[in-house]
């Protein structure tokens, strides 16, 4: 069946390089946790699909569980990190 995205959702080297950018992007970003989260999430998913191809059959199960595992790393990270202390800069 053709797709509009030559790439299987099954392909752990691509949600691999999904994770590793968004983390790397995050540390450029200084360390706000969301894309750390979503690096983390698309890492679960590399290693899910590392384990069995069966796991992810199509780009809508991909997604989906690439939506829902964004979602419970960010709720996490956001109870993880701690707020940066310090004088805002909207305080006068």
């Amino acid at each position: 069946m053709p797709t509009w995205f030559p790439i299987h959702p099954a392909s752990w080297e691509m949600w691999a390089a999904i994770g590793l950018v968004c983390i790397a992007l995050d540390m450029l970003m200084g360390y706000s946790g969301s894309l750390i989260a979503m690096g983390l999430a698309a890492l679960f998913l590399a290693g899910a699909s590392a384990v069995s191809t069966s796991l992810i059959p199509n780009w809508s199960v991909a997604l989906l569980a690439y939506a829902v595992l964004a979602a419970g790393c960010t709720i996490v990270a956001r109870r993880v990190i701690p707020k940066p202390k310090g004088k805002d800069i909207n305080e006068y």
